[in-house]
């Protein structure tokens, strides 16, 4: 399969001007913008609902003159294009890493995060995440937890 194919990039510009930039790395999306009034990069974004418009909400932002706001790029007529770039990204985001760990033997760490604990019997509030690539060719998720 090719980028083409499966691409994780999407390009857009709003009707205010504003040029977006979308990329997915394993489910999550990441928003670029520059237009007459902000300009960011690399925010993390999410698809949502606001005043009955899908938008890409990519949290607070400063604007071109300081302004602290939040970034809600409306997005109506781009969300089929931005949930297939999200879902190629999904499919695709541990090639890299599942190639590495067949050609070393060891695991390979794709992606770290934290959840709540799991467990009520812990006395732990926070666990630590990791997605690994095995050299088998599997992906496994580990949970520790903090204590």
């Amino acid at each position: 399969m090719t980028d083409e194919e499966n691409p994780t990039t999407y390009e857009f510009e709003t009707e205010s001007g504003t040029n977006v930039t979308v990329t997915a790395r394993a489910g999550t999306l990441y928003v670029d913008a520059n237009g007459p009034d902000i300009d960011f990069e690399r925010a993390y974004a999410k698809l949502d609902i606001k005043r009955n418009t899908t938008v890409l909400d990519c949290g607070h932002q400063r604007t071109k003159g300081g302004e602290l706001v939040n970034a809600c790029i409306p997005c109506p007529a781009q969300k089929s294009h931005i949930n297939r770039i999200k879902k190629n990204s999904e499919r695709t985001h541990a090639l890299e890493e599942l190639e590495e760990a067949s050609r070393t033997g060891e695991e390979v760490v794709v992606r770290r995060w934290a959840v709540d604990c799991n467990d009520d019997e812990k006395e732990c509030s926070l666990d630590k995440m990791a997605e690994i690539a095995t050299p088998d060719g599997t992906l496994k998720t580990r949970r520790t937890h903090t204590y």
